[in-house]
């Protein structure tokens, strides 16, 4: 950790206790003094995570649809990025996330087409 910005360390030290709005303004004040995002997988699922957990549901897309590009057949990037997209109201990109889990891995069925029906369900609710 010596040679990240003290932004970083503290974003990490918050979000590991589980302080995930002081880590969001962690992540952003290392931004604005111009940290380089890694492109990992697993750390765009992290700060996606993150960002749901504060209902910032928007930038949680955002940084779900930067893991899909690097890992579309990730299963985690998938459905966190469907449920998120649900949020959002965003039923096509929620769709599309699901499916595509099913066409990976056949076993989620079952999970994926309750996801869909619900998602449907909310589509008639007015």
């Amino acid at each position: 950790m010596n040679n990240m910005p003290i932004h970083i360390e503290k974003y990490i030290a918050y979000y590991r206790l589980q302080d995930f709005a002081k880590a969001a303004h962690m992540f952003e004040r290392s931004l604005e003094v111009g940290y380089s995002v890694p492109a990992s997988v697993q750390f765009y699922l992290n700060v996606g995570y993150m960002y749901g957990e504060i209902k910032e549901f928007r930038k949680a897309l955002d940084y779900y649809k930067k893991a899909r590009e690097i890992d579309p057949t990730n299963l985690s990037v998938l459905e966190s990025l469907a449920y998120v997209a649900k949020e959002l109201g965003d039923r096509e990109t929620a769709k599309d996330a699901a499916l595509k889990m099913k066409e990976i891995d056949p076993s989620a069925s079952a999970k994926v087409e309750a996801f869909l029906e619900e998602l449907e369900g909310d589509q008639a609710t007015p």
